[in-house]
């Protein structure tokens, strides 16, 4: 599922990942930044009830939209970098949370944390293989669909040594957003461990190559 366009997008300034730590200086200084990155996860409580496994408080919803600034969603509970889907609940409520903050994108991590068996409890690396691939764009096409808005995939941390049948981290990123025509949440801190050697056995994972910049729509300095 490729498209053959690149969306449009505005540029936005400097931005902060959203705390409620943050309030004061924001409030002090609403000028200070240009962009709040809310994670909608992290304000939602889980319930009981499998069929609405999620509540969503629509004061707090509110009052992050009333904060200064553009909003952009970086969900951290759907990450496209694996085989099997998360809970599809998800899904339309961050459309609403996508909706009500008028974000242009957003993003997700290119990592997994279900298998068919147990949730992990923590984002692992996908393997860039050919198989892999394929999932990962369809994973990606999917939360486009889902959300409604241009998806962007945090590179994220690998400390795994290399297989022979896995493709360098730069080729393997520059052929998912090709394909699955998104962008790229550039996290630098994962880059740069992944850069280097993890242990004297290990070897580094090669960067970004020059071939995906194009893509880079974001960039975070420090790892979520």
């Amino acid at each position: 599922m490729e498209s053959s366009s690149s969306p449009v997008l505005p540029e936005l300034g400097v931005g902060v990942v959203y705390s409620s730590a943050l309030e004061p200086l924001i409030a002090a200084h609403p000028d200070l930044v240009d962009v709040l990155e809310v994670e909608p996860q992290t304000t939602w409580i889980e319930t009981l009830n499998p069929e609405a496994p999620f509540l969503v408080r629509p004061d707090i919803q509110e009052h992050i939209a009333s904060l200064p600034g553009r909003k952009l969603i970086h969900s951290v509970g759907t990450p496209v970098g694996g085989s099997v889907q998360a809970h599809a609940a998800q899904y339309p409520l961050l459309r609403e949370s996508v909706e009500q903050f008028g974000a242009p994108w957003a993003s997700e991590h290119l990592n997994f944390n279900l298998t068919r068996e147990f949730f992990t409890g923590f984002f692992l690396p996908p393997r860039s293989t050919e198989a892999g691939l394929q999932a990962y764009v369809e994973a990606v096409c999917r939360l486009n669909q889902e959300l409604g808005v241009p998806i962007a995939v945090e590179t994220g941390v690998n400390y795994l040594k290399p297989r022979p049948d896995e493709m360098p981290d730069g080729e393997f990123i520059a052929e998912l957003v090709d394909r699955a025509n998104c962008g790229i949440l550039l996290d630098l801190h994962n880059v740069y461990c992944n850069q280097r050697p993890q242990a004297s056995q290990l070897g580094s994972r090669p960067a970004l190559s020059m071939t995906s910049t194009r893509y880079l729509w974001q960039w975070t300095r420090s790892s979520t």
